[in-house]
């Protein structure tokens, strides 16, 4: 009997709430409500995301390593050309 007293009472405060919420459009003061605990979150931090796996790339071969690093040697002499021209453009590379 109490939980069908207890049902019958929630149930009048749900629909008194309903019925005044559409009458009061303005509000001029702030309400305050009473906080609800949340669900814990003790079971979103335990679920880490694996980590990736790195990918395993061919190995390079001596010829390649090489090739890169005389690309490497090419293009800083060229940009440290270009800079020197950048900051001296009276000089010329011809001889007189």
């Amino acid at each position: 009997m109490a939980k069908k007293a207890r049902k019958a009472a929630a149930s009048k405060t749900r629909k008194a709430k309903k019925a005044k919420a559409p009458a009061s459009k303005k509000r001029s003061t702030a309400k305050t409500r009473r906080k609800i605990a949340g669900p814990k979150k003790t079971k979103s931090a335990a679920k880490k995301k694996p980590a990736r796996k790195p990918v395993a790339r061919k190995p390079e071969s001596l010829s390649h390593k090489i090739a890169d690093a005389f690309k490497a040697v090419v293009d800083t002499l060229v940009d440290a050309e270009q800079l020197h021209h950048k900051l001296e453009p009276e000089i010329s590379r011809e001889p007189e």
